[in-house]
């Protein structure tokens, strides 16, 4: 039971550490290109979580450019291993972002994002463009400083990992549920 709630802890607090860094890109970018501060996630907190679900979502079904996971396994050949598990992290975060893009529009009346001026944009929801990026970035990310994050992370106390990733988890959920009252 306890290795059980150790895997749910450190899961959440991967989910929550790269939403966390996807925010400060996202919030980065944003300075970069209008110079002024943009909040980017739609939560109160500093948190955009679809960074932090499509890496998890990443890590449990393709793993690392070096692991593989559960898609990538079966694939020994590392020359055609490397090409595919681009591909993957470009789908599985380009699907992620169509999905919560459609959610928000037609069930909250919140268009969180916009691709329409860019070229190959599918109802500016998503776009290659833009696949290409996550693609590429995930693939970095997965393979030099994925792993350096979760050596880091299993260094936390079990409990003390435990109590943070269940108050976060709160947190987050509230704040969820008061961003939606608000609509």
């Amino acid at each position: 039971m306890e290795s059980k709630l150790n895997r749910i802890s450190q899961s959440l607090l991967i989910l929550f550490s790269v939403s966390f860094l996807g925010w400060v890109m996202e919030t980065t970018y944003c300075w970069i290109l209008w110079k002024c501060f943009c909040d980017r996630g739609f939560l109160t907190l500093p948190f955009c979580t679809i960074y932090g679900f499509s890496v998890l979502a990443i890590y449990f079904l393709i793993g690392t450019p070096l692991s593989g996971g559960l898609l990538l396994r079966r694939c020994k050949n590392k020359v055609l291993r490397c090409p595919l598990y681009f591909l993957l992290a470009a789908a599985i975060p380009t699907a992620t972002e169509l999905v919560t893009g459609v959610f928000f529009d037609k069930a909250l009346g919140i268009r969180l994002w916009n691709y329409a001026s860019y070229p190959l944009n599918f109802h500016g929801y998503i776009c290659l463009k833009f696949a290409l990026i996550w693609g590429a970035l995930i693939t970095l990310f997965m393979g030099l400083l994925f792993p350096l994050m979760q050596k880091g992370l299993q260094k936390i106390p079990p409990a003390v990992a435990n109590t943070i990733a269940f108050c976060l988890l709160f947190a987050v959920c509230v704040d969820w549920i008061v961003c939606l009252l608000r609509l």
